[in-house]
């Protein structure tokens, strides 16, 4: 892996700043993430001298959009079955503990320097879109201009109001989850998915769903309070206050 990455780096340009990214480099959030200090392990076996980068997001408002991705990739749970996990051995699901930030990112700090790990909040992106910028060249001294980065944004994921639809539709097509349905629709089914998709957020949808989120009132349910103490740890590896940004941290004793 260090070969190949220096062959790369090398080709594309030895001046530059190598940069190796991926969200699952954190651990499959799909089976709870056990595979996430595995990873990182690996990357300060390959890359001992590595700085880390690691975007965290406000977990209640997380945990809606992961699971809206795990009926983009074809599941078919319930957002009540999918959130309730699975404890069968060598098959595993959903755990709302791996996504207790402290425990990676104090792993991370320790196998690499917590001076040589970054923690930021996808919100900054909203706040100070800058900031990421600022923290990037001072992690890895490079000399990005913020004037040069486009910041803008763009949403593609179905909303909420029509997920009893989509578990439906994942039934009839190919997905990263069922490569052999039942009944196969083909590309009838990718295209259902994409018009549901693209109604959900058109105006007509947004007008039908009244601003219906069901999966989000679940998940604040089920979880609010869950990660004020890990919040509260996690504080530690975060230069911005993390309470301006909407996340719950457990208030200490006497404070």
């Amino acid at each position: 892996l260090r070969a190949e990455a220096e062959a790369r780096h090398a080709r594309l340009g030895a001046h530059l700043v190598p940069v190796i990214s991926s969200e699952i480099m954190s651990g499959q959030p799909y089976t709870g993430g056990r595979d996430c200090r595995m990873v990182a392990d690996r990357l300060k076996q390959a890359f001992p001298e590595a700085k880390i980068m690691i975007s965290i997001r406000e977990q209640l408002a997380l945990l809606p959009s992961l699971y809206m991705q795990y009926l983009q990739a074809g599941g078919t749970m319930t957002a009540q079955k999918f959130f309730a996990g699975r404890s069968v051995i060598g098959n595993f699901g959903f755990d709302p503990a791996f996504h207790e930030y402290h425990h990676l990112v104090g792993h991370y700090a320790g196998l690499f320097g917590a001076d040589n790990v970054m923690v930021h909040p996808m919100e900054m992106l909203i706040k100070d879109p800058g900031a990421i910028v600022v923290g990037l060249n001072r992690l890895t001294g490079a000399a990005i201009q913020t004037a040069n980065v486009d910041f803008s944004n763009a949403t593609y994921g179905a909303k909420e109001f029509v997920v009893p639809v989509i578990r439906r539709i994942n039934h009839f097509r190919h997905n990263d989850f069922d490569h052999e349905p039942m009944i196969s629709f083909g590309g009838l089914g990718w295209l259902a998915y994409r018009a549901v998709n693209k109604f959900s957020r058109s105006g007509i949808g947004q007008r039908i769903s009244k601003g219906r989120k069901p999966v989000s009132q679940h998940v604040n349910a089920r979880f609010r309070g869950f990660y004020d103490a890990s919040n509260a740890e996690l504080q530690k590896f975060v230069d911005v206050d993390l309470a301006d940004l909407g996340y719950a941290v457990a208030r200490r004793a006497g404070i």
